[in-house]
């Protein structure tokens, strides 16, 4: 298991700019997936740490709000 975790972590690190893209991309995409708003967030912190898992969670967070908005 911790061999999983280490080899994915390692995927998400060598994503570079692609990873908070899709994150991002993951919250404007979670109300259809009917996934947790806290499941994401706790998630992005685990991922990308506590203050750019904020950061990318704000930011995804504020997508869906323009985009139900429009």
């Amino acid at each position: 298991m911790e061999d999983l975790l280490n080899r994915s972590l390692e995927v998400i690190e060598s994503a570079g700019w692609y990873a908070p893209a899709l994150f991002i991309l993951l919250h404007v995409l979670r109300p259809f997936l009917f996934l947790p708003v806290v499941l994401v967030c706790v998630a992005g912190g685990y991922v990308f740490g506590p203050f750019y898992g904020a950061v990318y969670s704000y930011l995804g967070l504020m997508g869906v709000s323009i985009s139900f908005i429009g």
